[in-house]
């Protein structure tokens, strides 16, 4: 569009020198022409061609109209969500409106504007509308430069409070708890949200969870997951890439990361006893959380890691959502949390998730 307006602007020029030369040597030879006429025509002719090209272009001018366009999202979706912001203006109570608006974020993946709409959408229900608080919630963990908000993590607890058997509630409960270290209070949301019978592919997501966990907290042949899976569905159908004590990786490909991972000789002694590893997934333009991880109670190294959508945090926010690049990092944990602290050894390196080519990653760091 820059282009076409510079094409313009140059074109324009090139008018102004056609008509005002004959009148400069008009003026030199001592003929008398009358200005007025070609100044109202070189001043009101581009005015009206810009009046008429801005009521016929289908090119969304206004910001937020292109963010939406750019989303995918039709021109007239991308009017009615900027009618939509018109009226919360004017009528800021409007609880579902502000859902409405957190929405249409989610999918523009505009996570900032959508913690400001949850966020109101929450604070206007006083606290009492249990989507709100799920959704402010997770739009928090998406748009926040820290791996798992506190306030993402209170939110969700908040949520449980209105209603113990939320489904949204318990799935992203767990989630947090997972992250925060919580590994019993995570593998008791799932397996309550199991005994709901949710839909297939929730079982599908809850299921490869509860096993890792299970395995983080030594738990074998899980009798309470048993009872609650379904009879055609194992964890391995589920989900082929929950990790074992000898994890074996998937095919290297397209869309798959796949990292071997070693230690420098100089960190080998570094490694805390017992400490897990964490191999994760970032993206690299965008601080937040991982899109996607696995956690090792016993890695022996090297080990081959494979990690994909099926290994994302975050429901929607997985591999996929990456735009320019990402970053694997593989860590170990001497707190065991997965939060870096202080001491933990690390390494990284950046991976190229088109080609999908399987990555050496070396361990050759300490955190400060």
């Amino acid at each position: 569009m820059m282009l076409f307006i510079g094409i313009g602007v140059l074109s324009w020029l090139l008018v102004v020198g056609a008509v005002c030369a004959p009148l400069l040597r008009a003026r030199s030879t001592g003929v008398a022409r009358s200005w007025l006429p070609w100044v109202l025509v070189l001043v009101l002719f581009p005015i009206a061609v810009l009046v008429l090209y801005k009521s016929t272009s289908q090119y969304p001018w206004d910001e937020g109209q292109r963010a939406l366009q750019n989303a995918g999202m039709p021109s007239d979706v991308a009017t009615l969500v900027r009618k939509l912001e018109q009226r919360l203006a004017n009528t800021p109570d409007d609880v579902t409106g502000w859902m409405m608006l957190g929405r249409s974020a989610f999918v523009m993946k505009d996570f900032s504007k959508a913690v400001k709409a949850f966020g109101q959408a929450y604070r206007y229900s006083h606290h009492q509308n249990i989507d709100a608080t799920v959704a402010y919630g997770v739009a928090l963990v998406l748009a926040d430069t820290h791996e798992f908000p506190a306030q993402a993590d209170q939110l969700f607890a908040e949520a449980l409070s209105l209603d113990p058997h939320h489904p949204d509630a318990l799935f992203y409960s767990a989630i947090a708890a997972r992250s925060n270290g919580r590994l019993t209070e995570a593998r008791q949301h799932w397996l309550t949200l199991l005994a709901q019978k949710p839909p297939a592919e929730v079982v599908a997501a809850v299921m490869p969870r509860i096993a890792e966990v299970d395995q983080a907290l030594g738990i074998r042949n899980d009798a309470e997951l048993a009872a609650l899976s379904p009879p055609a569905v194992s964890v391995e159908e589920a989900n082929p890439s929950v990790p074992d004590s000898t994890p074996t990786a998937v095919a290297p490909g397209a869309g798959v990361v796949t990292v071997t991972v070693s230690v420098a000789p100089a960190f080998q002694a570094k490694i805390p006893t017992g400490a897990p590893l964490y191999v994760v997934v970032r993206d690299a333009a965008k601080p937040g959380p991982p899109l996607a991880a696995k956690r090792f109670a016993a890695a022996k190294l090297p080990l081959t890691v494979s990690l994909s959508e099926a290994d994302a945090m975050v429901p929607g926010h997985g591999l996929k959502s990456a735009q320019h690049g990402i970053i694997v990092v593989a860590r170990y944990a001497a707190s065991g949390n997965p939060i870096a602290q202080p001491g933990d050894v690390f390494g990284s390196v950046s991976y190229d998730l088109a080609h999908g080519k399987d990555t050496p990653l070396v361990i050759n760091r300490q955190t400060p």
